[in-house]
């Protein structure tokens, strides 16, 4: 059966943290390998008993060792990080490996190891479902989210605007994160490099499956969607989407600059339940479109797994 490793640069709530680990370690997940965008981060503390978990803070000698120099760009650190974990996955005899963000789930239908071992190409393309929040806030956005937008062709997306479904869109998109999935790549091909969504092979052969999914939960809650965009907008966090033209997450950054100049909480409100909230009639009609789907996961896979106390 195949092995597997998942590697992540994260900054997060440490109960999210922990449903995270949790969650992929039940599921089979062999070995995750987590860099810790603030080195001093308490999750670092609280894996400690965790052996397939490795914890690598990304302090200054971090980034000495691995670039001589810190990045400001956090796609940069994110890839600079999983590159790193592909040695360590590489020197270590795993099969597959995958980078996702810590606001990633993978959901597979069936046993994932398996559902590897069985693919016939050494780039395995997850299927996409983006989170769809239905209230403001969350205390345990994992096991509370269970509404997901599914990719849908043009036509879908025009005859949902048509029949009242606008809400539903930004700046022309259906999409609030990114429209590429991620995927799991094969430690058996020559792999030269990691990258966001997927790796750089010398002979690489795509599978995409629906027996496996990637759910994000982009902004589910005005306290994650909050701490996202400010971050953006006090220059603690960088991202090359921001530098993109009209790129969609540059209107989304706009607007929230906009919002926040107003020194109104309820002008961000506003603009997050725009942003992220569906009107109920809209979710119906989505629905009969097969453009949203529910999607429930075991809440038991967020404890602790078994063997650890």
């Amino acid at each position: 059966m195949s092995t597997i490793c998942l590697v992540t640069t994260l900054r997060a709530p440490l109960s999210e943290v922990m449903m995270f680990v949790n969650y992929h370690l039940n599921i089979g997940i062999d070995k995750l390998i987590l860099f810790f965008d603030d080195p001093n981060d308490p999750a670092i503390d609280s894996l400690i008993d965790y052996q397939q978990v490795t914890c690598i803070p990304c302090d200054q000698e971090h980034w000495r060792k691995v670039r001589n120099y810190q990045l400001s760009m956090m796609e940069e650190r994110q890839i600079a990080n999983a590159n790193l974990a592909l040695e360590i996955a590489k020197a270590s005899g795993y099969d597959w490996i995958t980078h996702i963000d810590s606001d990633e789930l993978i959901y597979s239908e069936g046993e994932i190891a398996r559902v590897l071992s069985e693919a016939k190409g050494n780039i395995v393309r997850f299927e996409l479902r983006e989170a769809v929040p239905e209230r403001d806030y969350y205390k345990r956005v994992f096991s509370e989210v269970t509404l997901f937008k599914k990719p849908a062709s043009p036509l879908k997306q025009r005859v949902a605007k048509t029949f009242g479904c606008k809400r539903a869109f930004f700046g022309g998109l259906f999409f609030r994160g990114h429209v590429a999935s991620k995927s799991a790549v094969s430690l058996e091909a020559d792999v030269k490099s990691l990258e966001i969504h997927s790796g750089t092979l010398a002979d690489p052969s795509i599978e995409n499956t629906n027996r496996i999914k990637l759910l994000h939960f982009d902004c589910c809650g005005m306290d994650a969607w909050k701490t996202k965009w400010t971050r953006r907008l006090d220059g603690t966090a960088t991202s090359n989407s921001l530098t993109v033209g009209k790129h969609n997450r540059y209107l989304q950054f706009e607007a929230f600059s906009t919002a926040h100049n107003e020194k109104s909480g309820r002008a961000l409100l506003d603009l997050y339940r725009r942003l992220y909230v569906v009107p109920s009639s809209a979710k119906h009609i989505l629905g009969l479109l097969g453009m949203v789907e529910r999607i429930h996961i075991d809440a038991e896979l967020f404890d602790k797994p078994l063997g650890l106390g």
